[in-house]
């Protein structure tokens, strides 16, 4: 559930200006100009973003109950999860495991986790590039598509897990940034967005993270299946995240509630309890 910048990959004072970048950027960054964005994958997004939202509710906030069981290596282990989202910046994932409760929470350019010694680590900025709540693949495509920063590229058709697929890729570029910082900035947060020709949804979520320690990125696939019309429009009734490969989490969503009136404090605070 968690991963930190490796420093060995990216030099100290150009993880300093991503940090920083992120704080002035990282969100809609009204006011600047637009990223360069490829008609046909703002067609792709627009048209998932119709059938997500059903044409219904504005979803401002979502929670998602969940059955989870979690993998890591031999530790195999079940429970209860609640996912948390307030807009496309703030979200707050809690695994209540039969090893121990485990958390991770994300606002803005910042973040944290716990495992279940509840000891906290705070979260790298760098890891913060990707998609906070990426358990919801409507508030995925909002933010994909209303970020003015999001470059934004219709790669074409792909194979994906056997299957055809469209793909889209995503990634940030701030403006007035010079050109090795803009690279860094690139590299920590390139997403892989992947479509059902025949639905028009999302299937994956693909993108990387840095270890806490040296060592090669860690691949993280984010994968929807089994929408079902809820109240806020359509929700992924079974999410995964596989990390390298291998499956970490596999939810099995059983309740969703959106505009419950989550608000920044739980976000916050909870960030704050955890560095």
């Amino acid at each position: 559930m968690s991963a930190t910048l490796n420093s060995d990959r990216i030099p100290s004072f150009l993880m300093t200006l991503i940090t920083t970048s992120a704080l002035l950027f990282l969100g809609s960054a009204p006011g600047h100009a637009q990223a360069p964005r490829d008609p046909t994958a703002v067609a792709l997004i627009r048209q998932a973003l119709a059938k997500l939202s059903g044409g219904e509710t504005s979803v401002r906030d979502l929670t998602l109950e969940a059955t989870v069981t979690y993998r890591a290596g031999s530790d195999v282990e079940t429970g209860t999860a609640t996912l948390q989202a307030l807009g496309d910046q703030q979200s707050r994932v809690i695994l209540n495991l039969s090893g121990g409760q485990r958390q991770q929470v994300r606002s803005g350019s910042t973040g944290a986790w716990t495992g279940p010694d509840g000891k906290g680590h705070a979260m790298s900025g760098g890891n913060c590039w990707t998609e906070a709540a990426w358990f919801s693949p409507l508030l995925v495509l909002v933010a994909s598509g209303s970020d003015a920063t999001v470059v934004l590229l219709n790669l074409g058709p792909a194979i994906w897990n056997g299957t055809t697929v469209n793909h889209v890729r995503l990634y940030r570029a701030p403006p007035g940034l010079d050109a090795r910082t803009s690279a860094a900035i690139q590299q920590v947060s390139t997403e892989d967005l992947y479509f059902d020709p025949a639905t028009g949804l999302p299937v994956a979520l693909d993108f990387k993270l840095q270890p806490d320690h040296a060592g090669a990125e860690i691949s993280t696939e984010i994968r929807y299946s089994d929408y079902q019309k809820t109240e806020g429009g359509v929700s992924a009734f079974h999410v995964q995240e596989l990390l390298n490969g291998s499956l970490l989490l596999d939810l099995t969503v059983t309740n969703v509630t959106v505009n419950s009136g989550l608000t920044p404090a739980l976000f916050s605070s909870a960030a704050g309890r955890q560095q």
